[in-house]
């Protein structure tokens, strides 16, 4: 079973286009999971390999987003 404790930050980068003007170019989402020592580590890595590829948002966008996990056990 896999349990633990989600956290996220995000960046982003904004440019001026000439036609359209401002416009949010890159967005880099920073998730944190927090595993048991006992859990699966290739499972949460899988987990989050499918968010990124999934995300409703992120799929609806025009503008680069990236996904920076990082995956902490305790």
């Amino acid at each position: 079973m896999l349990t633990g404790t989600p956290a996220s930050s995000a960046t982003s980068r904004s440019e001026v286009d000439e036609e359209s003007g401002p416009v949010i170019s890159r967005i880099v989402v920073k998730p944190r999971l927090t595993i048991g020592p006992d859990a699966d580590r290739g499972r949460a890595e899988r987990i989050l390999r499918l968010v990124e590829e999934r995300c409703y948002v992120s799929n609806s966008m025009t503008s680069e987003v990236k996904l920076e996990a990082e995956i902490v056990v305790q």
